[in-house]
């Protein structure tokens, strides 16, 4: 089942009180523990779409892709592609939970996961 992820940056030494104009949103097939499905990914590759905001660097939009290397955040494509990995590739998106992820500028940032719902939840809400 697909859900709808939020992420806000977490405390860091530079930002004490963590950043949530820094976030990601996310569509990810999850499993029923919050960890993510590569069987329901595998069936449907498609809709798994990402998005980062943050108030210094604008508006990304990209998808989830796995390969050999684990799960990863492809924003762009070719030579002008970014990518961010998940440092764990078993990370739980649960409410509360931490999720490490190592953006293109090659550092790790954590982000706590501020909202998690069924992405069927979220539709019916808007009908």
């Amino acid at each position: 089942m697909r859900y709808l992820v939020s992420l806000a940056l977490a405390r860091s030494r530079e930002f004490p009180a963590g950043n949530p104009e820094c976030r990601y949103e996310l569509t990810l097939p999850l499993k029923g523990d919050r960890r993510l499905d590569l069987e329901g990914w595998s069936r449907s590759r498609t809709g798994n779409r990402v998005r980062r905001l943050c108030r210094d660097l604008g508006e990304l939009w990209g998808e989830l892709k796995h390969d050999r290397g684990g799960w990863f955040l492809s924003f762009g494509h070719g030579e002008a592609a970014e990518e961010a990995f998940f440092a764990e590739n078993d990370g739980c998106f649960a409410v509360g939970a931490a999720v490490a992820i190592v953006e293109w500028d090659g550092q790790t940032r954590t982000f706590r996961v501020v909202a998690c719902a069924p992405e069927r939840a979220s539709a019916d809400k808007a009908a």
